[in-house]
């Protein structure tokens, strides 16, 4: 999601001009989002800062844990270990429609670069 709508996606590989753009009508100069849950810290030739925290529930970084954001007087993008077996088969008996989805995810996340590339083709790049 972004200021302009619920649906538009971009990404860390979106060109700065499109971002820019997406991100006009947004008065701040640090914009922090997710959604498509791969960390981010990037400066854009404007000089805003986009930052995405990442994810804790889908890893997009081809490593196991928990990827934030710690906000503050700066941004520190960080990871939290935890029992990843454990967490796979809690969700895939969770009932949920897409547990065994989530569950591989758990056990075998994406890549940064797959997950980007994923969700710039669902933009339509």
């Amino acid at each position: 999601a972004t200021p302009r709508s619920v649906e538009e996606i971009f990404t860390r590989l979106t060109p700065a001009v499109e971002v820019e753009a997406i991100l006009a009508g947004c008065p701040t100069a640090l914009v922090v989002c997710g959604h498509t849950h791969v960390q981010v810290d990037r400066r854009l030739p404007g000089g805003r800062r986009v930052v995405n925290a990442g994810s804790v529930g889908r890893p997009y970084e081809g490593a196991h844990g928990a990827f934030w954001a710690l906000l503050g007087e700066d941004v520190e993008l960080l990871r939290s270990a935890y029992d990843v077996e454990a967490a796979a088969a809690a969700a895939g008996a969770s009932g949920h429609p897409e547990a065994e989805t989530f569950a591989a995810i758990l056990l075998e996340p994406p890549t940064a670069d797959e997950a980007s590339e994923q969700f710039e083709r669902m933009r339509g790049a």
